[in-house]
């Protein structure tokens, strides 16, 4: 009938690929990996004692050395919801992406991968 016929392609969001297609890839460019070092997300963010029960979920694979939760915010009061845990060892801190990757914390399930500076 004449029309003309235009058809739309979308690109969808910046990250189509499912969370764990995303930590697969590996750091992005100009980024190394800490092996000691594990970033977790979707933690509580009302947890007031949120860094004694990560510490004590994370000590079932090694020995912790530190818990960080991460904070935003005018004065850094705001939690994001997030935390870099260090391990003494690199081989706590494989075992930990291995193990702790998909397990619950107070109802919530974890996503743990590599920390990359």
């Amino acid at each position: 009938d004449g029309r003309e016929l235009r058809v739309r392609v979308d690109k969808g969001k910046k990250y189509a690929r499912p969370r764990e297609a995303r930590a697969a890839l590996g750091p992005p460019a100009g980024k190394t990996i800490d092996p000691t070092k594990v970033f977790v997300t979707n933690l509580r963010v009302d947890a007031g004692q949120g860094d004694c029960l990560l510490r004590e979920h994370c000590s079932s694979v090694g020995e912790v050395a530190s818990v960080e939760l991460l904070m935003r915010g005018y004065n850094g009061t705001v939690p994001t919801g997030s935390a870099v845990v260090q391990f003494y060892s690199a081989s706590a801190a494989s075992s930990a992406i291995a193990d702790l990757n998909g397990t619950e914390l107070d109802g919530r399930r974890l996503y743990v991968r590599a920390y990359f500076t």
